[in-house]
């Protein structure tokens, strides 16, 4: 008696630091036996969030000090 399974698709994330090798390497993994489909995603989870841009800032130096609020408000609104 043959057994059948369905088994779900599976899926295998490639992080490319080269824009430029997107193509070759599709057409590569498309001659891999067994491929059902190759597309080209953008990974948002290189986008920073707030926050890493905020202590980015503050690594680099890029803040900003003021001794009390009137002072702030006076260097904002000039």
């Amino acid at each position: 008696m043959n057994t059948v399974t369905a088994t779900q698709p599976m899926h295998l994330d490639v992080t490319l630091e080269n824009d430029a090798m997107v193509a070759d390497i599709k057409r590569a993994i498309k001659l891999i036996r067994g491929i059902a489909s190759v597309r080209q995603v953008r990974s948002q989870s290189t986008k920073k969030s707030g926050i890493e841009r905020a202590l980015d800032d503050v690594e680099a130096g890029r803040v900003y000090h003021a001794d009390n609020v009137d002072e702030m408000f006076k260097d904002i609104l000039g």
